[in-house]
């Protein structure tokens, strides 16, 4: 990101105005972690355990090994006779975080707690900058994008208006999702790589069915009760 850097590259910087258009970027995400590093001169893990994963309870989560019974960590398959090995990403913040499918249904909780207003972990007004819906020229699709939130009808090709994000690495898929009408939330963790079987998103697609089944199902109880 610096001139005088190893790496560095002018032609991965945009050149649209900020909010004109839209690129996913892992190095964004990471930038957005270092700068909340220099703005709160703490750590960018102890940050997230001290202002989310502690009040949340998310006791299975963190960004190593250390930070959880890694006795209960899942490894991370190629495919089903190949096994991944152990890796960390140099732009963690991206898409490092361990977790539990309970934990970060806590997270998603939260999450649409705030959406409807009734938050903690942010200010209101924090909640409705966050999911503050955005639309730009440069995207093919209808898609609305809050802050590292996306607004879609059309995750994995099913026609579902949800609020959330998906994303993947070498070994693992993960989507979280909620529908702000029912504000109910769905999860899928996969531990194994998209990229190796034909099967995978449909599978990813049969098993998001059932939990909108499941879904339509609890909401119908609810209105009886």
């Amino acid at each position: 990101m610096t001139e005088s850097g190893k790496w560095y590259k002018k032609e991965i910087f945009s050149t649209a105005e900020p909010g004109k258009a839209r690129e996913y970027s892992n190095i964004a995400s990471a930038l957005c972690a270092l700068v909340i590093e220099f703005a709160t001169e703490q750590n960018y893990q102890s940050f997230t355990k001290e202002y989310i994963l502690n009040p949340l309870k998310m006791t299975s989560s963190g960004w190593s090994s250390e930070d959880i019974d890694s006795t209960n960590r899942s490894r991370l398959f190629a495919h089903k006779e190949l096994i991944i090995a152990k890796y960390d990403l140099i732009t963690y913040a991206d898409g490092g975080f361990i977790t539990s499918c309970n934990d970060l249904s806590l997270f998603l909780s939260e999450l649409i707690k705030g959406y409807k207003g009734t938050g903690t972990l942010l200010s209101q007004d924090g909640y409705e900058k966050l999911f503050e819906k955005h639309k730009f020229s440069n995207m093919e699709t209808e898609e609305g994008f809050g802050i590292f939130m996306e607004y879609t009808n059309e995750f994995i090709k099913i026609k579902d208006e949800v609020i959330g994000h998906n994303g993947s690495d070498p070994g693992v898929v993960t989507a979280m999702y909620f529908n702000p009408k029912t504000e109910t939330g769905k999860i899928v963790l996969v531990n194994t790589d998209s990229d190796f079987d034909d099967n995978f998103w449909p599978e990813v697609q049969s098993i998001w069915n059932s939990l909108i089944a499941f879904e339509t199902e609890l909401n119908s109880y609810k209105a009886n009760q």
